[in-house]
């Protein structure tokens, strides 16, 4: 069917108007042949073509939108957002001169993806209006350790420490973006109290350490560390660890008595009795730096050497530290037999008052070497 050159026209511009409202691209049109280009040119004129885009990343808070189109001096370009069915107005430009492009951002009120649009009102009208763009405000994780494998702090001590006595702990905190704070708290009635804080120098990887407060008194603390969070980067709030720090003139019973007999030598520490009715063993634990009793111990001469071999032990263990290996196999030249850390422990014993009469578990020939090698590590230095 032939169509007059009228409706081939009307068609013509229909078909460029209907491509800049679905807003698929600038407004370019070709004249069909035979028709004046002014004809396209001004249906264009009338239905301007808008882009919406965004290169923000995503753990960034505020967006910026570029909005690209034709404009004129006294246009709007407006940046909405979607709410339910309908569309909000968070952002408007108006134009003092005309442009082809237009600036707009929104700032995230909390995590999530919105969907935006760019609308351009003329003379109280709107012209055109751009699809829905989505926009994802995400921040990224913090990753934060310390030397304990659940990454808590003061695991080393064992939940106990001496009052008076303090120990300490790095908390490593990795920010991609900024600087991060973190935090020690502590646990006073049902608040979090924040008892020390730090600030990493520079973005990357950076270190906190944190000791916890000297006390006097016997009293049962719960600690944590809490990074931080910022508008880019998460924050992390450590699992909780409970210290008991005990002050030995609380001790009752036979922890007293073993108290008494080494406080010269080991003040201020740490003593348990076992919870098994059974044990008839005690020890000492590295690198927690505490002793366990036997309940099977009763106060006398026998007790006395006990308690001062495992004071003997911790002695050792504060001269060693980590090298604790490498001094085992020194002590075992020295003493021989494969068990030089115990009979160092018994020669150290009976330096300090145990009766080897009521000893002997692992030795009590103590002369030469062997009485040389006690008396150094007694007095705080390696055999």
């Amino acid at each position: 069917m032939r169509r007059s050159p009228v409706v081939v026209a009307l068609l013509a511009v229909l078909s460029a108007s209907l491509v800049v409202a679905l807003g698929t691209g600038p407004a370019v049109a070709t004249a069909p042949t035979g028709l004046p280009a002014g004809t396209v040119q001004a249906a264009a004129a009338r239905t301007p073509a808008l882009a919406l885009s965004t290169a923000s990343p995503r753990h960034q808070i505020t967006k910026y939108f570029t909005i690209r189109g034709t404009t004129r001096a006294g246009d709007r370009v407006l940046l909405q957002l979607r709410s339910g069915k309908k569309w909000a107005t968070v952002s408007t430009r108006t134009l003092t001169r005309p442009a082809t492009t237009t600036r707009a951002s929104y700032r995230f009120k909390r995590e999530g993806v919105g969907s935006f649009r760019a609308v351009l009102v003329r003379r109280g009208k709107t012209v055109a209006a751009t699809t829905g763009h989505a926009a994802t405000y995400r921040r990224v994780s913090t990753e934060a350790w310390t030397n304990a494998p659940d990454n808590r702090l003061f695991t080393r001590i064992g939940g106990r420490i001496a009052a008076g006595e303090r120990t300490s702990d790095t908390v490593v905190v990795f920010g991609q973006f900024s600087r991060r704070t973190i935090s020690l708290q502590v646990l006073r009635g049902k608040k979090w109290t924040t008892i020390a804080r730090r600030t990493t120098p520079a973005p990357g990887y950076g270190t906190a350490r944190f000791s916890t407060p000297s006390t006097t008194a016997t009293v049962t603390r719960k600690y944590r560390y809490q990074v931080s969070g910022t508008t880019a980067e998460r924050g992390v709030t450590s699992r909780t660890t409970t210290v008991r720090h005990m002050n030995p003139r609380d001790y009752r019973g036979a922890v007293r008595t073993a108290y008494t007999y080494m406080k010269p030598y080991c003040p201020r520490q740490v003593i348990t009795l076992s919870r098994n009715p059974r044990q008839d063993t005690s020890y000492s634990t590295y690198p927690n730096m505490q002793i366990e009793l036997a309940r099977t111990l009763t106060p006398g001469k026998t007790m006395q050497y006990i308690s001062l071999h495992e004071c003997a032990h911790i002695r050792t263990f504060k001269v060693y530290g980590d090298s604790i290996g490498s001094g085992e196999k020194r002590l075992d030249k020295i003493y021989g037999r494969g068990n030089g850390v115990e009979m160092l422990a018994d020669c150290m014993a009976y330096r300090m008052g145990a009766d080897k009469r009521f000893g002997g578990s692992y030795t009590t020939r103590c002369t030469g070497a062997r009485g040389t090698a006690a008396q150094k590590v007694l007095a705080g230095k390696k055999a």
